[in-house]
């Protein structure tokens, strides 16, 4: 397509390169949905007020966390964010590693080997400096470091990021939080004592587990209780999603009706990584516009991968464990004690089921959403039910009316 002016003809050039993004923080013209959310989260870390985040995997946590220090890094001056992923940290040396490397680069203290040697000088506890081709530092602790050790390296990190505070915007950021109880119960409590001393630095604990967080923060017991104020998310509107997935088609060099943007968003909802990744499989497939058998052929697509990643976890699945899940691969369940689910998934009574539950909730294969059990991730439903998704698309696609059998 080609604008005409009076002075120059500009080229419009869509692009070829696939719009959509999932598996990775998205932000920029990725993000979407979450408007209010990230009102909130800008304006709680430009206040150093202290946040929790929570929802599911695949929500969009992560890119909330991601676009809102884009916004923030963006501005004059620019804020200093810290964000490290607690669930890479399998020992309190790594926690102490990550976190350090974090304020080196968010402090802004440049690459230079003196910046690094004064940053290293303000560390309580000495670490190892690795430098990369680049020149970027990774730091790295001894590692049986002792907890007492850890407190002293974190403090550090605090300390130096209260300095920075003074003259911007600075907060840490630790994703998927939960994971520090793995590292010992002093862990959270060591978070506490430090944002208590340095109160101007923000802190955001963002975590996938809503009941382990709650553990840490929300109960009148829990290490963190009345530290943060709680954020919970949802799933991103479905019409919010059906036009950012035509949006982005629009922009691309294939488009999409609104019909087929919402039987994407229907059979990947609700969450906004699921879209995404079914829209990725079906302009990947695409020769020409994204229809609703293009879609198909992506949740087909999809769904063998899927599977391979839970081969294992499922083939470890006893009897009676499948027999649960089929069932609510078939339809969630609120009541699974209820003699109607335990005929329904064929095991021998409820405690057959509570035990189906509790294995896989802890393998990640279903979680409660709403009050009810479910297998929510689209592409291994259909892998296990595949002949009830067969049904569903044939209606779909069929421009015919079902014949209503005599009876």
């Amino acid at each position: 397509m080609y604008l005409y002016n009076s002075f120059a003809i500009i080229a419009v050039v869509k692009s070829s390169v696939n719009p959509y993004r999932y598996a990775e923080e998205v932000f920029g013209d990725h993000f979407t949905g979450r408007q209010e959310e990230l009102k909130t989260l800008i304006s709680r870390l430009e206040s150093g007020i202290n946040v929790s985040l929570i929802a599911p995997r695949r929500t969009g946590k992560t890119s909330l966390i991601a676009e809102a220090t884009r916004r923030l890094e963006a501005r004059k001056p620019k804020a200093a964010i810290a964000r490290i992923n607690a669930m890479l940290c399998v020992s309190l040396a790594d926690l102490a590693g990550a976190l350090a490397e974090a304020a080196y680069q968010s402090a802004g203290r440049g690459y230079s080997s003196r910046g690094i040697a004064d940053f290293i000088k303000r560390l309580r506890v000495s670490p190892t400096v690795t430098l990369d081709a680049k020149g970027n530092p990774t730091f790295s602790f001894e590692p049986r470091l002792c907890a007492s050790d850890a407190r002293r390296s974190f403090e550090s990190v605090f300390e130096i990021m209260s300095e920075v505070a003074n003259r911007r915007v600075a907060t840490i950021v630790l994703d998927e939080f939960q994971h520090v109880l793995s590292l010992g119960e002093e862990v959270s409590g060591f978070f506490k004592a430090l944002a208590d001393r340095y109160p101007k630095v923000g802190l955001v604990l963002a975590g996938s587990d809503r009941h382990m967080m709650e553990s840490l923060i929300a109960e009148k017991t829990a290490p963190l209780y009345g530290m943060t104020e709680p954020i919970y998310l949802g799933p991103i509107p479905s019409p919010d999603m059906v036009r950012f997935v035509v949006t982005r088609a629009a922009q691309s060099s294939k488009s999409m009706d609104e019909e087929s943007a919402n039987y994407i968003v229907s059979l990947a909802g609700p969450l906004p990584n699921d879209i995404q990744r079914l829209a990725f499989e079906a302009w990947t497939l695409a020769e020409g516009p994204i229809d609703k058998l293009v879609v198909n052929l992506g949740m087909k697509r999809a769904s063998v991968h899927e599977y391979s990643l839970f081969e294992q976890r499922l083939s470890d699945l006893s009897v009676n464990q499948r027999r649960v899940l089929q069932a609510l691969v078939i339809r969630p369940e609120t009541e699974p004690c209820s003699s109607e689910f335990v005929h329904r998934s064929g095991v021998a009574n409820a405690s057959s089921v509570l035990n189906g539950l509790r294995v896989l909730e802890a393998s990640q294969i279903i979680r409660r959403r709403e009050g009810a059990w479910v297998v929510d991730n689209p592409f291994l439903r259909f892998a296990l039910a595949p002949a009830r998704f067969e049904v569903e698309f044939s209606t779909t696609i069929s421009a015919k009316p079902a014949v209503k059998r005599k009876t």
